[in-house]
């Protein structure tokens, strides 16, 4: 699959398969994630911790919100005031442009003092190319994936330019009869 169609793919997600698509993600970058998603989160969907477990912990939010910004906003300064953490995750299913999000980034950081950092669709997609996972993201989409074919003995690629062996370059026909 391209990467542009898995960009979009993701963009389509619903709630559900983005969560499960963030817990795949966090846990391929080393991160062991703890559901926290509920009424009354505080601002996170997700505290993560790093392997080993250890006290250092940020909090993930996941969004399919099309007005992100006003939710990363909010969201932000939950997750200070009511989770004391000062390091927020943002994954989104839209595709957010670096210099729009630094912007909004350096804002969050001088007026609640939370360092936001985030992992959009392109971000996700790249990810998985990288590292290997794009099967199971499209299963976790509900997108059928093929499973891998395996490669025969004689439709396995060939490298360079095959030479013939003496007994395939001479022809065989019935009756035919090799000089020797």
């Amino acid at each position: 699959m391209k990467l542009d169609s898995l960009v979009k793919a993701i963009g389509d997600a619903d709630p559900s398969a983005l969560r499960e698509i963030a817990l795949l993600c966090l846990d391929k970058r080393g991160f062991q994630p703890s559901l926290v998603d509920g009424p009354h989160d505080g601002g996170a969907d997700f505290l993560a911790y790093v392997l080993p477990p250890s006290t250092a912990k940020f909090a993930v939010q996941i969004s399919i919100e099309k007005n992100w910004e006003k939710k990363l906003r909010a969201d932000a300064a939950k997750a200070r005031k009511r989770l004391g953490v000062d390091n927020l995750l943002f994954i989104s299913t839209r595709v957010i442009t670096p210099p729009l999000f630094q912007e909004i980034a350096d804002d969050l950081l001088r007026t609640v003092q939370v360092q936001v950092q985030k992992m959009d669709a392109k971000d996700i997609a790249s990810l998985a190319a990288r590292r290997g996972f794009t099967s199971e993201i499209l299963r976790k989409l509900d997108i059928p994936v093929a499973p891998p074919q395996r490669l025969g003995r004689f439709n396995a690629p060939i490298f360079g330019r095959m030479r013939p062996t003496p007994a395939r370059s001479s022809a065989r026909t019935p009756g035919h009869f090799a000089r020797q």
